[in-house]
């Protein structure tokens, strides 16, 4: 499970661009190396890890439906919010 609203790229980070099949269309996609906000496993405490992420082309997203995505990546963090399950196509900024 990927989760769009759970990492950063921080500002001094390293791109690649790799080809990458969506669907049957070839694109340019980007991969880079994110910061990563995880719970543990005792679900006590959360922990930053790195993990590669690859950006395709906002196009080729095509009305998957509800799931999540991210067109402007954060460099740090602003905010951690526990017990909170954003609602798909809000940006995770519904306050109860």
């Amino acid at each position: 499970y990927n989760n769009a609203w759970n990492f950063f790229i921080p500002e001094k980070n390293n791109f690649q661009t790799k080809p990458f099949k969506i669907l049957t269309e070839n694109v340019i996609a980007i991969e880079t190396d994110a910061n990563v906000v995880e719970v543990n496993t005792e679900n006590q405490s959360v922990q930053l890890i790195k993990k590669k992420i690859t950006a395709i082309p906002y196009y080729t997203w095509a009305n998957r439906g509800k799931t999540q995505m991210q067109v402007w990546l954060p460099t740090k963090i602003k905010n951690i919010k526990v017990n909170y399950n954003p609602i798909a196509g809000d940006g995770g900024n519904n306050n109860p």
